[in-house]
């Protein structure tokens, strides 16, 4: 695929690294320079590239020139992504978009901009809406408003809504048919079988360690 897109990532986190990996293997972006805000810039590079205060950027890579992507994670609810990415809109960026070429994507679905989106299934009739952070396989009719993030191995069932700047954990299970409210934190493997209000946390109660009993090394039992 060929890089042709010159790309500007705000961020220097694992996320960041990941972003950058994918937008240079799998997409027609070519990332060309980090940015961060200039109180946690340490160095003048990062993986090689320029990095640079996100006060400069618009001078040294000007909006007509370049496009823009924010690998910042779902930290304060997902609102520090929301603000960057809204900043670089009012900048007039152009706002990217990482879709995983082998994604399979239902082609009547609706996927805003500013969204990463790694190799699951979508199925039909879905609604993504912007700046979202999706690893999980969505099912059908499924709206997912502005500024979420869906971590691994979610499991919704179809005909869900979920509220904008909404966090879910790895592993968690949503019912069918239910509305998440705005700004939930579902943690991992929660289990959500009715629909929420907003500003809502959920957490499952994590396995409870137990010490090994010397039955288990000298019968040799196992745990399987």
């Amino acid at each position: 695929m060929k890089n042709n897109k010159k790309l500007i990532i705000f961020g220097t986190s694992n996320l960041s690294e990941n972003a950058h990996y994918y937008f240079t293997n799998d997409s027609d972006y070519e990332p060309v320079a980090f940015c961060a805000n200039k109180e946690y810039i340490t160095n003048d590079n990062f993986l090689g590239l320029p990095l640079v205060p996100f006060n400069e950027i618009e001078e040294k890579f000007p909006p007509h020139e370049y496009s823009f992507f924010c690998s910042v994670g779902y930290r304060d609810i997902n609102s520090i992504r929301r603000d960057i990415y809204l900043k670089a809109k009012e900048m007039g960026y152009l706002l990217a978009s990482y879709i995983s070429s082998k994604a399979d994507i239902a082609k009547n679905v609706k996927i805003g901009e500013h969204c990463f989106i790694t190799t699951i299934n979508i199925k039909p009739y879905a609604i993504i809406g912007n700046n979202c952070f999706i690893y999980s396989n969505i099912s059908h009719h499924t709206v997912i408003e502005d500024h979420c993030f869906i971590t691994g191995g979610v499991c919704m069932g179809g005909k869900v809504k979920i509220g904008e700047q909404t966090f879910i954990a790895l592993n968690s299970t949503i019912r069918d048919n239910i509305t998440i409210g705005k700004r939930n934190i579902i943690g991992a493997g929660s289990l959500i079988l009715k629909s929420t209000e907003s500003d809502q946390l959920f957490i499952a109660e994590g396995t409870k360690a137990q010490k090994i009993s010397s039955a288990v090394y000298s019968k040799g039992l196992s745990l399987y």
